[in-house]
């Protein structure tokens, strides 16, 4: 995916958002673009591919018994149900591509011609991502994706409104860093409780589809998918394969004027590497997606300000695992919970075992896969206070009950993010004239 960071602006519906590169080599450009266009066309053969798939099925059909086709006589017409459904995400997703043109505010990346691309053949690998991306709207931005959101995002919700309760401090003096956050959702419903926000996200199918639907879809409901249209296994019925659902259920321009929303695109690792600048880093099926999740680990600690919170949910399914060609460390629980203690000094503040939690399941399918997570609350140690000077005898001493009493707070330090121009990397300038704003970075975590 990409791996070099863009910043990403957010804007109202009508409003473009476009990323803006950091400094890259003719080389690295070179790359980017191509890498882009790759994604590009495998959205754009969505149509040819579903065909493909319907023409292979009707043969086969075609090859069987006289008796087995008059038992299955209605099998064609069903094919071509699929086909209109099929045609249905088509047209969704060439509205995501029309409007990813120019997103990148480096022309060399992002600006291109729709009508003289030449379309081939996408990869199976590219095809998949496509038809998860798909789904991934089911899961963030449907009403019947509310199920899976209350299982993994309702206790990352829950718990930063504990640690950051808004009706004792300034939530938008609070900055959150969401780390693979897909297509935005966690991060837009943390946003939209007032807090300073930036979602991270690395992959580029992510990204084109973050951006059409956080900029390009004004109100709620106004977009019609079928999410399983191409799961032709574990079907109660016919009418299950085609069911549609209607996004957004919210409207992602719905952010209070105190509040600041941003996305990332870019690799977590590169992106983020100033120390003590997030209130909380809070991670949603996110740590497995690296190579070496150590590194996630003394990432998330050292960006983390002193007291911050790392609030974190998901399982261990390692996404390089048996890939050939790419690095995988694979650690158990147990073994990064020591870590994270022992080695790098965070202080476990609540860890919460078997948390269910399934992710992009087709709730009316014959199979369904529930993870047992582990839900997970820990704190980058407060920095000691300095040592007083020496008293000064001569000087007035106040009795005891006449000093100001202190206490220690479980909150951290919620002053105000850093004022002027948002920096990849770091948490969006806190200005009330700024709805939403969005950066970038990593994996997506089916992908």
């Amino acid at each position: 995916e990409t791996r070099e960071s863009h910043r990403v602006a957010v804007g109202q519906p009508d409003e473009s958002v476009r990323l803006v590169d950091d400094e890259f080599c003719e080389e690295d450009l070179v790359q980017e673009k191509d890498h882009f266009q790759n994604v590009v066309n495998a959205y754009l053969y969505y149509k040819d591919y579903a065909k493909g798939k319907l023409a292979r099925l009707l043969r086969d059909y075609e090859k069987l018994s006289p008796r087995h086709r008059q038992m299955l006589q209605s099998y064609p017409a069903h094919l071509r149900g699929v086909a209109v459904a099929v045609e249905t995400n088509h047209q969704f997703v060439q509205s995501i591509v029309k409007n990813a043109c120019g997103m990148f505010e480096n022309s060399l990346v992002s600006q291109f011609d729709l009508n003289s691309l030449q379309l081939h053949p996408a990869s199976s690998f590219e095809m998949e991502k496509v038809k998860t991306t798909i789904k991934q709207f089911f899961r963030d931005w449907s009403q019947e994706g509310s199920k899976e959101r209350d299982m993994c995002y309702t206790p990352i919700i829950e718990e930063i409104k504990q640690r950051f309760p808004t009706n004792q401090i300034t939530a938008s003096s609070v900055s959150i860093l969401v780390p693979g956050s897909g297509l935005g959702r966690l991060a837009y419903e943390l946003a939209r409780l007032g807090y300073c926000c930036q979602g991270n996200e690395f992959s580029m199918f992510m990204l084109l589809a973050s951006h059409f639907i956080l900029n390009q879809t004004p109100g709620t409901h106004g977009i019609k998918i079928h999410p399983w249209v191409l799961q032709f296994s574990n079907n109660w019925s016919r009418s299950d394969q085609l069911a549609s659902v209607t996004i957004p259920d919210a409207n992602p321009s719905d952010l209070p004027q105190y509040g600041l929303f941003s996305m990332s695109a870019g690799d977590f690792l590169e992106v983020y590497r100033e120390r003590d600048q997030w209130d909380c880093v809070a991670c949603s099926f996110f740590i497995d997606t690296a190579h070496n999740v150590v590194d996630y680990l003394e990432t998330i600690h050292r960006i983390l300000k002193p007291g911050g919170y790392w609030v974190n949910l998901g399982p261990l399914l390692y996404h390089f695992a048996d890939t050939p060609g790419e690095s995988s460390i694979e650690l158990c629980w147990e073994e990064i919970r020591r870590i994270a203690i022992d080695e790098i000094g965070f202080e476990v503040l609540k860890e919460e075992r078997c948390v269910p939690s399934s992710y992009i399941q087709n709730p009316r399918s014959m199979l369904h896969m529930t993870y047992q997570c582990v839900f997970f609350v820990a704190r980058k140690k407060p920095q000691p206070l300095p040592a007083l000077p020496p008293s000064d005898t001569s000087q007035n001493v106040l009795s005891p009950d006449a000093r100001t009493s202190t206490s220690s707070s479980p909150l951290p330090s919620t002053s105000d993010s850093p004022e002027g121009l948002l920096g990849v990397g770091s948490p969006p300038s806190n200005n009330s004239d700024t709805r939403t704003c969005t950066t970038a970075a990593s994996q997506q975590h089916s992908q």
